[in-house]
């Protein structure tokens, strides 16, 4: 991430340039090994290691580096997984755990991180499907949703918070049916340790102090895809729509109230078509839509005195246009 802002100054020679820099190196080593027993059960192993180098803020000034302004962490997130999967013709499963370690800036977390997969086949066109999934994450993205100045940085597990746990569940139906194919599927996931920005917080880029800037709360997501294909004839394509919310919940922030996620969409999908005009020449369209991004923006303005005062008391309170884009293309071999 970098945000700079350079001038000169009139009637001098004197050249004004003021940056602020944040990112992440990350060197990942894994080894994956898949093991069948026979046909029906096969066996996942694998082991992994990362190393991460977090630049959490750095300030150049006048071309000039304010090394006390920017500060660095290093990381380290290794474990393993073992997962069987099964196959029958009236079944599949997967079941499997993952062990993980953190360890971060004077602290260190461990976790186990179960999931489960099962498919029930009860003829060839139709299938259900339920699964539950347990992740743990150690990169906290923090968005700021001001219209003047809106970022994603993500940063590490900081001294005085835990890693981001989530839990989900989904359930599924796949039916076919002549040439098409119908797909739904259901999820609900729950958040443990999500951050944001403190209500009133000023965010100065020189200057950073994540304790001082950040909270921890909880969050909830839901929703439903839908998903109608065809994949035989002169004519195929595809047709989605996805209902999702998503919410996040703070002591300390938008008076303890509930609030939609800055990637909350409501509704978004898309429609592709491709045509067959002939063996060697293809016509194809693509339409994409979903709702607009939401921001946080004044509820009221006044001046008292001198000073011109922002009042915003809803967090993520104002939601952009609806977005949707066409694309047309033609191949010819």
């Amino acid at each position: 991430y970098l945000s700079y802002n350079s001038a000169k100054i009139k009637s001098t020679n004197y050249n004004f340039y003021k940056a602020y820099k944040s990112g992440i190196d990350e060197f990942i080593s894994k080894v994956d090994i898949n093991y069948s027993l026979n046909y029906f059960w096969m066996i996942n192993y694998g082991i992994f290691y990362s190393y991460r180098m977090h630049n959490l803020g750095l300030n150049v000034i006048d071309n000039i580096v304010k090394s006390e302004k920017g500060e660095k962490l290093h990381s380290e997130e290794y474990g393993n997984y073992i997962e069987n999967e099964f196959k029958s013709d009236i079944m599949e499963a997967n079941f499997g755990i993952r062990i993980e370690r953190y360890t971060g800036k004077n602290q260190s977390f461990n976790n186990i991180l179960p999931r489960v997969y099962f498919v029930f086949l009860p003829k060839k066109s139709l299938s259900y499907s339920i699964s539950y999934d347990k992740t743990s994450q150690y990169l906290q993205l923090v968005s700021n949703t001001n219209i003047g100045f809106p970022n994603d940085l993500w940063i590490p597990i900081y001294e005085n918070f835990k890693p981001l746990s989530a839990e989900q569940y989904s359930a599924g139906i796949k039916y076919s049916f002549g040439k098409y194919v119908f797909t739904a599927e259901a999820f609900y996931k729950k958040m443990k340790e999500v951050v944001d920005y403190r209500d009133g917080v000023i965010l100065r880029e020189q200057y950073n102090d994540w304790n001082e800037l950040l909270t921890a709360g909880t969050g909830r997501s839901y929703g439903l895809e839908i998903m109608i294909e065809k994949n035989y004839g002169r004519l195929s394509g595809w047709l989605t729509y996805t209902y999702s919310r998503s919410f996040r919940r703070f002591s300390e922030i938008n008076q303890g109230h509930e609030f939609p996620f800055v990637y909350d969409r409501p509704h978004s999908g898309n429609i592709n078509l491709s045509y067959n005009i002939s063996a060697s020449q293809t016509f194809n369209a693509t339409w994409f839509y979903s709702s607009g991004s939401l921001f946080t923006i004044p509820t009221d303005v006044y001046q008292f005195k001198d000073n011109i005062v922002v009042n915003i008391t809803t967090r993520n309170n104002y939601r952009s246009p609806f977005y949707h884009h066409l694309d047309i293309g033609y191949r010819s071999s």
